[in-house]
């Protein structure tokens, strides 16, 4: 355990770094208004209105988030079912936060998550610490940082895309079979 942990203290470390980087706009906003504040968090980007309003729903008791914006309509079925929504206002029900704070706490949970996977991948494709460090900081600093600032998509909708990138890798290396893994 002590060995696991000496040779890849740097991933952990620069996972929280990641995630402290997308978490740390909301934090400094919030405290640079000061008593000012009046509980509306500043937006990042367009889509982040859409899923809020999506994940306040579930909070609502609208768990098969109709109709989002209108009184009318919310007990029926959707077009479409976006699971992420539900799943992200189940979280932070179960933390006990409102549905904004969640897209917060999710802003540092997801991109660290999103980069322990993406280095865990790298380990398997490239083998060597170094290279998996490289591979993961520039996918993740490099090329996707400010995408990863998007709630529920990409931020929870590539974890599981990942992990499944992460099996398919192992499947191949050890040749084991499929259905061992399903």
């Amino acid at each position: 355990m002590n060995n696991f942990v000496r040779r890849h203290c740097w991933a952990f470390v620069i996972a929280m770094l990641i995630g402290v980087g997308t978490f740390l706009p909301q934090v400094i906003a919030v405290h640079n208004l000061g008593e000012e504040w009046k509980g509306v968090y500043s937006v990042q980007n367009d889509d982040e209105i859409y899923y809020l309003a999506r994940s306040q729903e579930v909070y609502d008791g609208y768990p098969t988030i109709a109709q989002p914006y209108l009184r009318e309509g919310k007990d029926s079925y959707p077009l479409q079912f976006w699971m992420p929504d539900a799943g992200v206002a189940y979280i932070g029900m179960a933390f006990g936060l409102d549905a904004r704070e969640v897209f917060v706490f999710m802003d540092f949970i997801a991109p660290a998550c999103i980069f322990l996977l993406l280095y865990s991948i790298g380990i398997l494709l490239f083998g060597g610490v170094a290279y998996a460090l490289s591979f993961s900081i520039l996918l993740s600093v490099g090329i996707f940082f400010s995408t990863f600032n998007r709630p529920i998509s990409p931020q929870v909708t590539l974890i599981p895309l990942l992990v499944f990138v992460y099996a398919m890798l192992r499947v191949m290396r050890n040749d084991v079979r499929i259905w061992t893994i399903l």
